[in-house]
């Protein structure tokens, strides 16, 4: 069995991440101005399509 002072694999340590290196698990989304909700707010509202995402599911 390990312990806590064994050190970690070398290439945990050498690997690279960053935006190259992982694939995006989403897209990006448009935005679509809403005439009814500007209108009732006096400026320009922008609604993002999160339901484009590939698993449906919106951010909270």
């Amino acid at each position: 069995m390990g312990s806590y002072e064994e050190p970690m694999h070398e290439e945990l340590h050498t690997r690279p991440l960053g935006p190259k290196s992982l694939p995006k698990p989403w897209r990006e989304t448009p935005l679509i101005e809403s005439e009814p909700l500007s209108r009732l707010a006096g400026c320009r509202i922008f609604l993002k399509l999160e339901n484009l995402q590939p698993g449906g599911s919106f951010k909270s």
